[in-house]
């Protein structure tokens, strides 16, 4: 079973959008791992080490996916 590693905006920010979420994302801002630590592009060779999948979720529930092995 494939691992998926979802992200949220870190420091209480929300994003509606995919646009925006994406945005953010490259803009180098922090995403919370759910249920977990702080994180953000920089770290993006590591969590694919420890994942197969990674996604961005938008306070709407929207995922967007960034990667997939």
């Amino acid at each position: 079973m494939a691992a998926t590693l979802t992200l949220i905006g870190a420091y209480g920010r929300t994003y509606k959008t995919k646009d925006a979420i994406l945005a953010a994302w490259h803009a180098e801002k922090d995403f919370k791992v759910c249920n977990g630590p702080y994180c953000s592009i920089r770290d993006i060779s590591q969590l694919l080490r420890l994942n197969d999948v990674i996604e961005l979720m938008c306070n709407t529930g929207e995922r967007v996916r960034l990667f997939t092995r």
